[in-house]
């Protein structure tokens, strides 16, 4: 067993994302929702203990995943650090968080990047691959496609976040990370949405617990009933913020636990 167990949590914050990983009272955050559903994010985040944030990661500019980051507290302790990838506007982002414009930096991130922010948790970034071309990412969809994901390993166990990546990124991912990308729990793409459901990208990582966030009775028709088919025939746990809540996973090194 590791000397210290690790926590993995998906935040209820209605049809947005926002995660967590807690070890040894510090934090990574992945995404932070609505700006609207801060409060909500904020109850939960309390709950686990108001960690140090080492670090935020922006997975892309739509409102659903950084907009809580606008009302982050400057009462809540943090380096100031947002990890971002080589497309997104940070002057942007800067002048939308006035409360800690003069504290707040950048880290650029790209698939095959490594954080050292979390003794014995491996975040290693896996999308998108390093290119050029701001202007190409101009559509909302393509934005989808090219957010971050991350994989969190801890001793024999893994998690993967998937942000609002389509199709299209799952299948260049398992061409490139194969079955690298197994992990025992998935946060579900793009809130359960069609259109980010490939079978080669599902069997690769198999999870045993898939996570989807997303809002009770959203506009958007998430999770697609299609993607709850897939899981349940593949044998997979499935368990929605819209139903259950906060979603908090703890794991040993060995296993994880609910």
């Amino acid at each position: 067993p590791v000397d210290k167990p690790v926590t993995f949590a998906v935040f209820d914050v209605g049809e947005g994302l926002a995660q967590a990983v807690v070890t040894d009272g510090k934090t990574v955050l992945f995404d932070m929702g609505l700006p609207e559903e801060y409060p909500k994010w904020k109850a939960q985040f309390e709950g686990l203990g108001r960690p140090f944030i080492e670090a935020i990661a922006i997975s892309h500019d739509h409102l659903d995943h950084w907009g809580g980051l606008q009302r982050l507290d400057t009462g809540f302790a943090w380096t100031g650090l947002v990890l971002a990838s080589q497309y997104e506007d940070t002057a942007f982002i800067r002048s939308a968080v006035p409360q800690w414009r003069d504290r707040i930096r950048f880290r650029t991130v790209v698939a095959g990047d490594t954080l050292a922010s979390l003794n014995g948790v491996e975040l290693r970034c896996l999308w998108p691959p390093d290119a050029s071309g701001d202007s190409l990412f101009s559509s909302d969809t393509l934005k989808n496609r090219y957010g971050m994901v991350f994989l969190i390993k801890n001793g024999l166990t893994g998690a993967i976040i998937t942000s609002d990546v389509d199709s299209i990124a799952e299948r260049a991912l398992s061409l490139r990370e194969g079955t690298g990308l197994a992990s025992e729990v998935m946060v579900v793409p793009h809130h359960g949405s069609a259109c980010s459901l490939d079978p080669v990208f599902y069997g690769y990582v198999r999870p045993r617990t898939a996570i989807i966030s997303c809002g009770t009775g959203n506009q958007y028709g998430h999770p697609s009933i299609q993607v709850l088919l897939w899981l349940s025939q593949m044998g997979i746990t499935t368990t929605q913020t819209s139903h259950d809540g906060g979603i908090i996973m703890e794991t040993n090194g060995y296993c994880w636990n609910r």
